[in-house]
């Protein structure tokens, strides 16, 4: 539960910071579908939406769906959101930049220490402080002895895009099968010169 509520609350703080900022980042809700094409699988996504509903979580079972994609069972989290990162992050640059922040690139921290007043961040050999840390990496480092970093492993997918004449749904789609299936549609995004 504390993870879906900290999601939501960071989808509904990143549509804040895009509509008081009006960056243009393609910033839209639609719904997001967890689904299995197995019949050995259905039991799994039961199992996953019965936590849905032990938890007070919204969400919809579903075993039929307008995609052209064939389906045993499923869950519909409506309200969810997708944006186009990297220009999001380009208009959270531009704000810093435009309040005088400064960003620090290569710049590995290799080890926070959290204190009563803040924390304390080691770089280049140096220490900084600071009352907050953003932490932008892929896979973080320093997860307050959660282990995170034992629980993950490199993956390699294969990808296919295509651009497509017909309209198509705009919802994110991803399965819990092997081999994996994952459908989302976006925006094409070029780099600013």
């Amino acid at each position: 539960k504390k993870y879906y509520t900290a999601h939501k609350e960071a989808m509904d703080s990143i549509e804040e910071i895009i509509k008081e900022h009006a960056i243009d980042c393609s910033f839209m809700r639609c719904d997001s579908c967890i689904f299995t094409q197995e019949e050995t699988n259905i039991s799994q996504i039961q199992d996953e939406y019965q936590a849905y509903l032990d938890l007070g979580i919204e969400g919809e079972y579903i075993q039929e769906w307008e995609y052209p994609i064939p389906i045993a069972a499923g869950i519909r989290m409506h309200h969810q959101a997708k944006f186009q990162p990297v220009k999001y992050m380009q208009g959270l640059a531009d704000i810093l930049s435009e309040k005088n922040i400064p960003i620090y690139t290569h710049s590995p921290v290799t080890s926070i220490i959290q204190k009563e007043d803040g924390y304390i961040a080691f770089c280049n050999h140096r220490k900084i402080y600071a009352n907050r840390i953003v932490q932008a990496t892929q896979l973080p480092f320093y997860d307050r002895h959660q282990f995170f970093f034992s629980r993950v492993h490199p993956s390699q997918n294969s990808l296919a895009a295509a651009h497509i004449q017909e309209e198509l749904p705009e919802d994110m789609i991803i399965n819990i099968d092997d081999p994996l299936i994952s459908y989302n549609t976006c925006l094409l995004y070029t780099s600013p010169s």
